[in-house]
């Protein structure tokens, strides 16, 4: 989708955690290489913010309208780290974010490159689209991701299709990363998921792969028979016996049937509920 208007995107970078230092300006030369190399560069504004303290991202919220914040930074499940006046650390809260972008209806998407940063996106409930992370990411998969953000929204995609478009870059250069961002709509909420859910989550699919699934639940199995002359004509089973059609089907069905009772039996008890052993 080709957008019309002017998008002006406010770039907010933050450091602060000493000993944990992250490739923030490569991100910002990452994004205004995609902005300059794209269609519609002309339509693109972008205004940055380093080192930025809440004061910062405050005053630039009051002064100009944006389309688009980018936060990229550190950050916890109990809020993001922005700078302070004392060059050390300030944690915001999700509900103070979510304050502070309150009021801002020319607000279409907030950008949070931030690990952890899941429970912060789903208390934006009055922004349309906010892109955050459930868990940590690494420096790399983050930057590509925001490489390929704003290669597809400079192509005049959607903020759905330029997210998929970021999610595209990681898939490309980080295989193996295992932390993806999520895209909420007007504060939707998404369930972080903690390690131990996603290792059960790793068994869980290789354990598919492995052996035929059944899902749980009552099934009502039917089948037609043709019951015409055809029927009677001789076949020859396996064991070299002589039956009629009819009769290779009774068998047939009787075999797989109890390789099923077989297979379900085989299966943790209470795992199917409503089941007759």
């Amino acid at each position: 989708m080709v957008r019309a208007q002017q998008i002006k995107v406010l770039l907010v970078f933050a450091n602060p955690l000493p000993g944990q230092r992250l490739e923030l300006d490569r991100e910002e030369r990452q994004i205004r290489q995609a902005i300059e190399r794209c269609i519609y560069r002309e339509r693109i504004k972008l205004v940055s913010r380093q080192a930025a303290t809440t004061a910062d991202l405050q005053r630039a919220l009051i002064e100009g309208s944006y389309q688009i914040v980018h936060l990229a930074g550190h950050g916890i499940r109990e809020g993001i780290f922005l700078a302070d006046e004392r060059h050390g650390c300030h944690l915001v809260p999700p509900t103070g974010l979510a304050r502070l972008f309150q009021g801002h209806p020319a607000l279409d998407c907030v950008v949070l490159n931030i690990c952890h940063s899941l429970a912060q996106g789903a208390a934006l409930t009055s922004v349309p689209f906010t892109i955050a992370m459930d868990q940590e990411i690494s420096d790399e998969a983050a930057i590509e991701f925001a490489r390929g953000f704003y290669d597809g929204l400079g192509a005049g995609k959607s903020y759905e299709e330029a997210y998929e478009q970021g999610c595209i870059a990681i898939a490309l250069t980080r295989p193996d990363e295992t932390t993806l961002p999520h895209l909420l709509r007007y504060g939707q909420c998404v369930a972080p998921v903690n390690e131990e859910q996603r290792e059960e989550s790793k068994q869980e699919i290789s354990a598919r792969r492995e052996r035929p699934y059944i899902r749980p639940g009552r099934y009502l199995i039917g089948c037609a028979f043709d019951l015409s002359g055809s029927m009677q004509a001789s076949i020859r089973s396996e064991g070299e016996k002589e039956l009629n059609r009819l009769q290779g089907v009774e068998l047939a069905w009787r075999e797989l049937l109890l390789e099923a009772r077989n297979s379900l039996r085989a299966r943790e008890p209470g795992s199917l509920p409503g089941l007759l052993y």
